[in-house]
């Protein structure tokens, strides 16, 4: 299992169908952490911005405007 596995809460929960007649493990999975994941999306930055287009730090993608992610590898763009 890998270390950030991101699951449905509510799926979990569905499947558990009559494995858990009294309701604790559901109390459990709603009391468990929570993380945003955008947290787990990489982040570069755009550079070469003086010519008619920028590059992304992380993949070297080639973009015509800088936007808050890169087209390519999804890396969230911050600076």
């Amino acid at each position: 299992m890998k270390k950030n596995d991101l699951i449905s809460r509510s799926a979990a929960i569905r499947e558990l169908g009559g494995f858990d007649d009294d309701g604790r493990i559901r109390d459990i999975l709603c009391d468990l952490p929570t993380i945003d994941p955008e947290e787990l999306r990489p982040v570069g930055h755009w550079y070469d911005k003086g010519s008619l287009s920028c590059r992304c730090s992380r993949c070297g993608c080639k973009n015509d405007r800088e936007s808050h992610y890169c087209p390519i590898c999804g890396a969230r763009m911050e600076g």
